[in-house]
């Protein structure tokens, strides 16, 4: 019997586009009965590689993704820092500066994941510009620039030839999916704690972690699947932020 007042475990509905549910992703919470408390998710590479983008993205898309996928604004003065930068006329800015501060783009290495996509993230790989001269003086830098034609720093060369920005990571080993897939390995399952320590699932992690939750009663507990979207990732996002309860904080609403 749920005491009194014990929020109860919401399932996300299937209420999104035709796109968002196909990029609902599976996963299993185990919950305490007594008290509706989620004491640990389990779930699979997509999900955990959604978790682990999160510390691929700049501030501002941070901000940006929270406050247009949840129609609010993350907590903080960081916000009115971008909301600023927004107001701002363009005139007091420098040419293009407004657009890399409200549309940041993921660090190299991102890959996207399919509840988290952020516009940009996944266009054609950067293409840099070298000195056409190669800089042959002695002991010279080489310098790179996004701008074709910019000026060598080290000899006024024009630097027009092309280098262009790998989106793999380079590996000798020969695996059934492309090495950019993610950042876990296929066929693991992850457990996933309520502050949000990831690891490997394993027997004896399960009851040292049980026992640090001072759960005595196994009958008192419920394994329940439920399907997360979109929202529950921005949510999610905000709430790694912001708690360190953010299961619960998501998926165990009054």
């Amino acid at each position: 019997m749920a005491k009194p007042g014990a929020p109860p475990i919401v399932v996300p509905k299937s209420c999104e586009s035709a796109q968002q549910r196909a990029d609902l992703v599976r996963v299993q919470l185990l919950v305490q009965k007594s008290t509706k408390r989620v004491l640990y998710m389990e779930a699979g590479k997509d999900f955990v590689d959604m978790l682990f983008s999160f510390l691929m993205l700049p501030t501002g898309a941070v901000i940006k993704l929270i406050s247009q996928g949840l129609n609010e604004w993350p907590v903080g003065a960081i916000s009115n820092i971008f909301k600023s930068v927004d107001n701002l006329n363009a005139s007091f800015m420098n040419i293009g500066c407004k657009d890399i501060l409200l549309s940041p783009q993921p660090a190299w290495g991102y890959r996207a994941s399919s509840l988290l996509r952020i516009q940009g993230a996944e266009s054609e790989p950067t293409t840099y510009y070298i000195c056409s001269n190669f800089c042959k003086r002695p002991g010279s830098r080489t310098f790179m620039t996004r701008n074709l034609g910019d000026l060598c720093p080290t000899c006024k060369y024009p630097m027009t030839s092309a280098l262009t920005e790998s989106q793999e990571p380079l590996s000798t080993e020969l695996e059934s999916k492309p090495a950019g897939a993610g950042y876990v390995k296929e066929n693991t399952t992850f457990m996933i704690t309520d502050d949000m320590e990831i690891f490997a699932t394993s027997t004896i992690k399960s009851i040292v972690l049980l026992n640090k939750l001072k759960v005595e009663n196994m009958s008192d507990l419920d394994s329940l699947e439920i399907t997360v979207g979109v929202t529950q990732a921005f949510q999610l996002l905000r709430a790694s932020l912001t708690t360190s309860s953010a299961l619960n904080d998501v998926f165990a609403k009054e």
